[in-house]
């Protein structure tokens, strides 16, 4: 259940397979989120509709898949953020997806007031003020 004023949004889980990720899915239930979950996309099926409907796209801490995924989101006019999901905590992978153009990235084991707080800024961010 989630607690008064926290924001809830719409959530993709974009090829997240990792055992891991259930942990991840679990806690996104529980804050109230609107989940959706994507095998990755090949590649000449860049993007879905579930993509564009997302205001926040979570993949996998691969190179290959978080590049795809920004650019397939600028390309559509979004700016959705996109959050590296990862089973290990390892800072250069951290840095490379920061500066590939990730909104943020998480990892395991995962805190759910962590989980709470990326997501609630990447959904202010991805709301237009109004």
């Amino acid at each position: 259940m989630t607690e008064p004023g926290l924001t809830s949004g719409k959530i993709l889980l974009l090829g997240l397979d990792d055992p891991s990720m259930a942990a991840l899915h679990s806690i996104l239930a529980e804050q109230s989120h609107s989940l959706s979950a994507e095998p990755f996309p090949s590649p000449e099926q860049s993007s879905s509709e579930a993509m564009a409907d997302a205001e926040v796209v979570c993949c996998p801490a691969e190179p290959r898949q978080y590049n795809a995924v920004v650019r397939s989101i600028r390309e559509q006019g979004s700016s959705a953020p996109v959050v590296v999901v990862s089973s290990s905590h390892d800072v250069h992978e951290w840095l490379d997806a920061i500066e590939a153009g990730v909104w943020d990235y998480v990892s395991a084991p995962f805190d759910p007031k962590h989980i709470q707080h990326v997501l609630e800024n990447a959904l202010r961010c991805a709301t237009p003020a109004g």
